[in-house]
């Protein structure tokens, strides 16, 4: 099984791929040197072939089995998106299997205003200050008309080609939605 793992930050996620699933061969990238030192620091990631590059540069040329990306996706403009899940599409072995984890934008107003109360709240509790989840929740806010919601994020996977898509998971402003390229 080959997977490429797009904006695989520090590795964490690659980490626990592979002490479930030794056998994995794991390509990854992403455009932080910050983040792939500490990728690189972990001895569990010593077969993995990491890149620093932006994910919309060109990728190894090859077919993988799997593509997937954690929380990358809402930093990419929505044309760049686009262009990049087409690529991730191309990049897919006939049976393929894109695995995406990300934030996401409520279908109404009204639902993102209660999840952002309770994210607040969430933070405070955790021990920020209230000025620094302020903080977190402008950020969102300048980045609230990129963020996909999940019918437009499961279209625009229709229309690329995708056969079939799932959403294992959503929890207010996050969800996993995966799509196959040949499962019926």
């Amino acid at each position: 099984v080959t997977l490429l793992e797009l904006g695989s930050g520090t590795g964490y996620a690659t980490s626990k791929i592979l002490t479930a699933n030794p056998q994995v061969v794991i390509t990854c990238i992403d455009h932080s040197p910050e983040m792939i030192a500490c990728a690189n620091q972990k001895p569990e990631l010593r077969k993995v072939q990491i890149f620093e590059q932006d994910i919309r540069d060109p990728w190894p040329d090859q077919q993988y089995d799997v593509i997937m990306t954690t929380l990358c996706l809402h930093h990419i403009p929505g044309d760049d998106r686009l262009v990049l899940l087409r690529r991730v599409y191309e990049a897919l072995s006939p049976d393929g299997i894109f695995i995406c984890g990300d934030i996401i934008r409520p279908e109404s107003e009204e639902e993102e205003n209660i999840y952002r109360k309770r994210w607040i709240q969430s933070m405070i509790h955790a021990g920020m200050s209230p000025d620094e989840a302020d903080q977190m929740i402008n950020s969102r806010k300048t980045n609230y008309p990129e963020i996909e919601t999940v019918v437009g994020f499961c279209k625009k996977l229709k229309e690329i080609g995708y056969s079939r898509i799932l959403m294992p998971y959503k929890h207010e402003i996050s969800a996993v939605i995966v799509g196959y390229k040949n499962k019926t």
